[in-house]
C-alpha cells in the first residue's frame, strides 16, 4: 500500500513539475550592447532634423534675446538683440556623447537674412567649456552647406554640449536686427568603430527571482 501511494506521490509531483516547465515564460531580455551614439554612419543627433521641434534644443542667453519658429527639417531663428558678447544668444542641443578616440563629421546647413557671425562649437558642458571642436563662419542669404571632420582625443564626454553662438561678431555682422538666421540638416556622424564599450551591468537586468 505504501509504494502504491509513493508511486502516485512521485508522479503528481513529476506532473507538476512539467506544467511548470511549460508555463515559464522568459522576460525579453534588454539590449545593452552598442547604442546609437556609438554606431557608425548614422546621425548621433537624434532630432537634427528638428522633427520633433524643441527636444534637446534650447536657448542660452547672455544679454542677448531670440526666438525660433520650427519649418522642415529646419529652424528659424530670430534675433532681436545680439548682446555684447559671442554667446549672447546661443542655440544649443544637448543629449548626445563623444567617445575618445572617435573621428566625427558635424554638418549642417545655414543662411541669414544678412551677413551674420555664427560660432559653432562642440564643448565640455561646464567647468572652463573648452571646445573639442569649433569654427567661425559668416552666413549670408545663399544657403550653404558646413562641413567639419574631428577627432575626440579627450577623455570620453557622455554630456557635451553642441552650441551655434549667434551674439555679436564685430567685422562679420553687417545689418539691423532682428536678424532671421535659418539652420537645418545637422547631424554628427561617427566615422569609426571605437575601442572604448560602455559599461554594461553585468546582465543583472536580465535576473528572475
Amino acid at each position: 500500500m505504501k509504494s502504491v501511494f509513493h508511486i502516485i506521490t512521485a508522479c503528481i509531483m513529476l506532473l507538476s513539475v512539467s506544467g511548470c516547465q511549460t508555463k515559464f515564460k522568459a522576460f525579453n531580455q534588454k539590449n545593452t550592447g552598442q547604442k546609437t551614439w556609438m554606431q557608425t554612419g548614422i546621425n548621433q543627433l537624434e532630432n537634427g532634423d528638428f522633427s520633433r521641434k524643441t527636444e534637446h534644443w534650447n536657448f542660452y542667453f547672455e544679454g542677448g534675446k531670440a526666438t525660433v519658429q520650427f519649418g522642415r527639417k529646419e529652424a528659424k531663428i530670430t534675433i532681436s538683440s545680439a548682446g555684447s558678447v559671442n554667446y549672447g544668444v546661443q542655440f544649443y542641443y544637448d543629449g548626445f556623447r563623444l567617445y575618445r578616440g572617435g573621428r566625427y563629421t558635424l554638418k549642417f546647413t545655414a543662411s541669414a537674412e544678412h551677413p551674420k557671425g555664427c560660432e559653432t562649437r562642440i564643448q565640455l558642458n561646464g567647468g572652463d567649456y573648452h571646445p573639442y571642436v569649433i569654427n567661425t563662419y559668416t552666413f549670408t542669404e545663399t544657403p550653404k552647406e558646413y562641413s567639419v571632420d574631428f577627432e575626440m582625443k579627450d577623455n570620453s564626454d557622455m554630456m557635451p554640449r553642441l552650441a551655434f553662438n549667434l551674439g555679436q561678431f564685430a567685422g562679420r555682422d553687417k545689418g539691423t536686427l532682428p536678424c532671421d538666421v535659418i539652420i537645418g540638416d545637422v547631424s554628427l556622424t561617427l566615422n569609426n568603430t571605437i575601442a572604448e564599450e560602455q559599461k554594461e551591468n553585468g546582465g543583472a537586468d536580465i535576473v528572475r527571482i
